[in-house]
């Protein structure tokens, strides 16, 4: 892969992201090309296929898509038609998405993954009907149902709604195996075997887990590109309420792998200065 990224990265159009020009994402076999114009994108895939010609490579172009967003224009998607080695690469319209590296992208498409939540239901109610023993249910449940989601809550924005109909449902099929009645204390669910419960974790805080691990992780990341691209992203958030303001702080003396965050609240006559190491973020985008 290295030959064909250099031949690609060779060329001199890119697309400006916050002032840092990007060419190509890349992770293993999955290549991502980003450009300014059509054309530029067309001569890009055309010095591509010359490389993949020459070490002997093919793309399945079935397996391709491209996105062409337009914002100048009412209608902001184009249906451009890009070719690859001479085969056509389906454009993707508004609504739909391209499954890369497990995450659904696109325009305006909606990245909760329905879909493997109601497969979690079924699989769930697989297991409360098995022969299995109560300990394993809970344990089957822990280790394949609840980590399945959670490579996809890393780079997908899901909402809560569906995940906490899910976590209803499997809350109320652990209170069935531990021969509790509905209305005891949800807290027996959650807390760690050591204090009497099974330690399932509930989805919606996987999905916060999994937003503050993400951010924390482009804020210090070793690529400096990465890392201040995520910087410049950052914008100033105003809750509603009487708190004016909410600023993040990173010690940049320490080592990323342990440099904490640290939470500032400015109240509005800047008089108190309340700050906290707490996991309770409040993360913003652009």
């Amino acid at each position: 892969m290295e030959p064909l990224i250099r031949a690609i990265s060779s060329g001199s159009t890119s697309f400006d992201l916050h002032g840092k020009k990007i060419r190509i994402l890349a992770y293993a076999d999955d290549l991502v090309l980003t450009v300014d114009d059509p054309e530029s994108l067309q001569g890009m895939l055309d010095a591509t296929s010359q490389a993949t010609d020459w070490m002997g490579l093919y793309f399945n172009a079935k397996k391709c898509a491209t996105l062409h967003i337009d914002g100048s224009k009412r209608d902001s998607i184009q249906t451009t038609g890009f070719q690859i080695q001479g085969e056509p690469v389906i454009p993707l319209a508004e609504g739909q998405a391209y499954q890369r590296l497990g995450t659904p992208t696109g325009f305006r498409f909606r990245q909760t993954p329905e879909d493997t939540i109601q497969e979690i239901w079924q699989d769930a109610a697989k297991i409360d009907a098995s022969l299995l023993a109560l300990w394993q249910k809970i344990n089957a449940l822990n280790t394949f149902l609840i980590l399945r989601i959670s490579f996809i809550l890393r780079g997908s924005a899901v909402a809560k709604v569906p995940l906490n109909k899910a976590d209803k449902i499997i809350r109320q099929l652990v209170k069935k195996w531990l021969f509790l009645p509905q209305r005891a204390s949800n807290e027996l669910v959650y807390i760690a075997h050591r204090h009497g419960g099974t330690i399932v974790t509930r989805m919606a805080d996987l999905c916060d887990v999994a937003v503050i691990t993400y951010a924390f992780c482009l804020l210090t990341c070793p690529n400096a590109t990465v890392r201040n691209i995520a910087a410049s992203t950052h914008q100033p958030f105003t809750p509603i309420g009487n708190i004016a303001n909410y600023v993040f702080l990173m010690p940049s003396d320490l080592k990323p792998d342990f440099a904490p965050l640290i939470i500032c609240t400015l109240f509005p006559d800047n008089q108190k200065l309340l700050c906290s190491n707490s996991v309770h973020f409040f993360l913003t985008s652009s």
